[in-house]
């Protein structure tokens, strides 16, 4: 399987997470309310991991003819500023009537873009062996 690939597939996985997430909150498939905070925060979670992981396949898809299409400074690059776009959109929401600010969010970002860094560090780790 190719670095694009891998890449934009963890992107989908997480997109696929996101709009069950939604699903499930809409259907009130869950009720209890440590089920309820995970479905709020899901979204950004799934998000932090979307954003760099497509962007990282779609970047690798573009250069095939490297050896190592994207590198880790490269995604770490690309974490950073999905992290700041949606730290920022999340800031953007405290002067809205109709969205909500909610602090936990702002670590659920983080969370996410921790797992998309280890994503890449084991998709590169793999492509090793």
């Amino acid at each position: 399987m190719t670095h694009a690939t891998k890449h934009a597939l963890t992107g989908m996985i997480a997109l696929a997470v996101l709009s069950l997430g939604h699903w499930a909150r809409a259907n009130g498939v869950f009720t209890s309310p440590v089920a309820t905070f995970v479905l709020g925060v899901l979204p950004n979670v799934a998000a932090a991991v979307a954003i760099p992981s497509i962007t990282a396949g779609a970047l690798a898809d573009m250069r095939k003819d490297r050896q190592v299409p994207v590198d880790l400074r490269t995604f770490t690059r690309l974490n950073l500023g999905s992290v700041a776009g949606l730290v920022a959109w999340e800031f953007v929401q405290r002067g809205s009537l109709s969205l909500r600010f909610d602090p936990a969010d702002l670590v659920a970002t983080v969370v996410g873009a921790a797992v998309a860094q280890w994503a890449f560090r084991w998709h590169s780790s793999s492509a090793e062996r």
